[in-house]
This record gives C-alpha cells, structure tokens and sequence, in this order.
C-alpha cells in the first residue's frame, strides 16, 4: 500500500522518538543527527517502532484508566495540505475528535516532526508524570489531510490492533 501522507498519532511518555517505518527492525536504526536511544521495541502493527531514553529522576505515566483510543493524550505529526511536516498535542475524547491542537494535562516539550524516506519522525519529551514506569500506548497511522486536518484512519485490520502497556524500566 503506498501511502503518500502519513498522519501519526501516539500516546506515550518519556523522552520519546517514534518512527513509522517502512520495514526495518528499531535496533538497526540510524537516526538524523546521529541521536541515540537507550532503549527500543518494534510495536506490533503498522510497522511502527518506539525509541526512549528514560530518566529516572522523573515519574512516567499517560492514560492509566484504558487501553484504546477514546481518552488518549495524543502527539500527532502530519504533512499539511502544502507538505509541511506538523507536529502538535491534541485529546481524543470520542471516535470523531476535532483534532486542534490542545495542550495535554502533562509537559510536552521539544516536540518536533520529520517525514525522511517515506517514513513519519516523530520526537518529544513528555513528563514528568505521576503514575509509574507501564503505561498504555497508542499509535496510527493514516493517509488523509483535509484543510490542514488530519482525518479518521482506517477502523479495520491493524489500525484497531494498535495499542499495547509497555513498561519503559524493562522493555
């Protein structure tokens, strides 16, 4: 399936890379500007992968009460209707979320977004939290923009399948 504009959506915590990929695995990754990660796990749909570095000074948590979409505190990149990359925070509270831009009940700070070889990079640094070290994480993928908008992704196949707890000490 070849997508021309990838529409990012992820829920999670720490000092945070998130990258869609085309087909490699997280540990053969060489980031732009050579940065590096302690840790990484290739998520288990939509050939995403999440990278962190996790400070122990801080605290980490983000959606402690569900699984799924409804609830999440989400960063979002897209490429807007000029193909920009854009990157901001929003709140999916229903199944057809306004997606504006919206500041989350944590810090997010140095979010920024990249689209490099078809693939959408994604990084920011979320915290501190108050809830632990697991949280529950939720990535999409889509390939619509309309008036600077990203749209509804696919509610089928792996788009549903696309949420998993990770514990950023052990993962």
């Amino acid at each position: 399936m070849a997508i021309t504009r990838h529409v990012l959506i992820i829920s999670t915590v720490v000092c945070l890379f998130v990258h869609l990929s085309l087909a490699q695995k997280c540990k053969n990754y060489e980031f732009p500007g050579k940065t590096v990660y302690r840790s990484c796990t290739d998520l288990p749909t939509l050939q995403a992968h999440l990278y962190w570095t996790h400070d122990p000074s801080t605290k980490t948590g983000i959606n402690p009460d569900g699984t799924g979409m409804v609830g999440t505190q989400a960063l979002v990149a897209f490429q807007d209707d000029q193909g920009k990359t854009k990157a901001y925070t929003t709140k999916v509270n229903s199944y057809s979320p306004e997606m504006k831009p919206e500041p989350l009940s944590f810090s997010v700070t140095r979010l920024s977004a990249q689209y490099l070889n078809k693939e959408m990079i994604v990084s920011a640094v979320v915290g501190p939290l108050s809830n632990g070290t697991t949280l529950n994480i939720v990535w999409q993928a889509g390939n619509s923009v309309k008036n600077n908008v990203p749209q509804m992704h696919s509610l089928g196949g792996q788009n549903v399948k696309s949420y998993r707890a990770l514990d950023f000490l052990s993962s």
